[in-house]
């Protein structure tokens, strides 16, 4: 894992203690702008992979498909202490044959008591923008 997100420069690159937590866990850090340089990357087929595995995950990450429109990407979070403090949505789209990439992070503050933080909430401000700028597949 180390050495695929070295690779690739996927933000601060630590994996932490557990192999399967560091992007829940806070250890992996990387910002909205890393993150949408990443996605861009993916779309675009110029990471250090193989195209073809490069394009089952395309496949992957497609949450909504019409004949003129694609819709893809995926929820992440950041969990300390049990609690969710931050939620991300990242993807691209297509839209009558032009791509946009998108990253939509929501970070919850200090004050707020509220539970409704998480990447399902940043997929549905996404999908709500997106639709808002006639992009989402209809």
């Amino acid at each position: 894992m180390q050495k695929y997100l070295n690779k690739v420069g996927y933000g601060n690159q630590q994996i932490g203690d557990k192999i399967d937590m560091f992007w829940l866990d806070n250890s992996l850090k990387i910002s909205a702008n890393e993150q949408l340089d990443f996605i861009t990357n993916l779309y675009q087929e110029d990471l250090p992979f193989d195209k073809r595995n490069i394009n089952i995950v395309k496949n992957i990450l497609i949450n909504q498909k019409a004949k003129t429109a694609i819709q893809a990407g995926k929820t992440g979070a950041c969990i300390q202490n049990g609690k969710v403090l931050v939620g991300w949505y990242v993807g691209y789209a297509v839209s009558d044959g032009k791509p946009y990439t998108f990253v939509t992070r929501i970070e919850k503050l200090p004050s707020d008591d509220s539970p409704k933080i998480g990447g399902w909430v940043a997929k549905r401000i996404t999908k709500n923008i997106l639709s808002d700028l006639n992009i989402l597949a209809q």
